[in-house]
C-alpha cells in the first residue's frame, strides 16, 4: 500500500504511460483507492489512434478518469480524490433524478391506451 501522494500519482502515471507506449491493448487492474479498483483501458481507436484510459471501478458504472499528457502526479491524485469526494453528492443527484423518473413514468402509466390529441394544423386551408 502507497500512502505517499506524489508516489502514488506517479505509479498510476506510469502504468498509464507504459501501456501508450508499448500499445498493448487491454484491461487490467492498476491498483485501489478509497475501496474502488483503477484498471487501464487500452486499445486502438477507428481512426488509427491508440488510446489509454484511467477507469474508476464504481458500482455497476465505470467511471473514466481523464488523463491529459501534461497532468502531473499530485494532479491525478487530487482529481481522484475531488471525485471519492463528490460519491455523497451524486448519490443525492442520482436519488433525486430516479424519484423524478418514478414520477414521470406514473405520469406515462396513467395515459396508456389514450389517443394522442390532434393539434390544429398550422398550415393555413387552401382557398375553395
Amino acid at each position: 500500500m502507497i500512502s505517499e501522494r506524489r508516489t502514488a500519482g506517479a505509479l498510476l502515471l506510469s502504468k498509464l504511460r507504459l501501456a501508450e507506449r508499448s500499445r498493448t491493448q487491454g484491461e487490467w487492474g492498476i491498483g485501489r483507492l478509497g475501496g474502488f479498483d483503477l484498471a487501464c483501458e487500452a486499445h486502438a481507436t477507428l481512426a488509427g489512434a491508440f488510446r489509454v484510459a484511467l477507469v474508476l471501478r464504481r458500482a455497476a458504472c465505470d467511471q473514466e478518469i481523464t488523463v491529459e499528457p501534461d497532468l502531473t502526479p499530485l494532479g491525478l491524485i487530487s482529481r481522484l480524490e475531488h471525485i471519492l469526494e463528490r460519491f455523497d453528492l451524486d448519490l443525492q443527484e442520482q436519488q433525486r433524478l430516479s424519484l423524478d423518473a418514478t414520477r414521470r413514468l406514473a405520469d406515462y402509466e396513467a395515459r396508456l391506451g389514450e389517443k394522442f390529441r390532434s393539434k390544429p394544423s398550422l398550415m393555413p386551408s387552401a382557398p375553395s
